[in-house]
């Protein structure tokens, strides 16, 4: 019985080891699978548009962009480590067809008017400019920030399963998406 115990107490000392072995497991992976969007028409002050929903996500309805689905994600980092890359890697993408008008983000709508001034603040941009790109959103991804919370970082990213092409009206989104975060050792993580 003794050199059973030996045997297993000896077998386990690595994982009791304080000499951070470790420290080379710096990627952080995540996959990710997404249903087929629904496309619903709406119609907004006499005009229809495509509503773009996805079971459950939320909808990025930025000023004078396409209202499409994100997938909102909040990652502790692991302690004394720092972003050294992100990468999202996606299936082929999958095209629900062409000639769809996605509803467009509104405003910020002032709760009161006494300020002045208020008004001279609202722009108002015409169709073509909407969007820089061709394809909204232009990533698959977009990084919010790192923010710190009781001291542990904690990375804010938004997944773009959806996208938009604005040339052809084309809405496509991707089944599978796998995050990758890539991690150096820090002395601190930053925010």
């Amino acid at each position: 019985i003794i050199i059973v115990l030996l045997t297993i107490l000896v077998s386990t000392l690595p994982v009791f080891s304080s000499n951070n072995a470790n420290k080379n497991l710096s990627d952080i992976i995540f996959n990710y699978s997404f249903f087929t969007p629904i496309i619903d028409n709406i119609e907004i002050k006499g005009k229809i548009f495509n509503k773009v929903t996805l079971d459950g996500l939320p909808n990025n309805c930025n000023y004078q962009e396409p209202c499409l689905p994100i997938k909102p994600l909040r990652i502790l980092l692991p302690q004394d480590t720092d972003i050294k890359d992100i990468c999202v890697i996606a299936d082929e993408k999958i095209s629900l067809g062409t000639g769809f008008q996605p509803e467009i983000g509104g405003g910020i709508i002032p709760v009161t008017y006494g300020q002045q001034g208020y008004q001279d603040n609202i722009v108002i941009k015409k169709e073509t400019e909407r969007v820089s790109t061709q394809i909204y959103p232009g990533d698959l991804y977009s990084k919010i920030g790192i923010y710190v919370y009781r001291g542990f970082s904690i990375v804010y990213i938004n997944l773009h399963p959806v996208h938009y092409d604005i040339t052809t009206g084309e809405i496509y989104y991707y089944k599978h998406m796998t995050l990758l975060i890539e991690t150096i050792e820090s002395a601190m993580n930053t925010a």
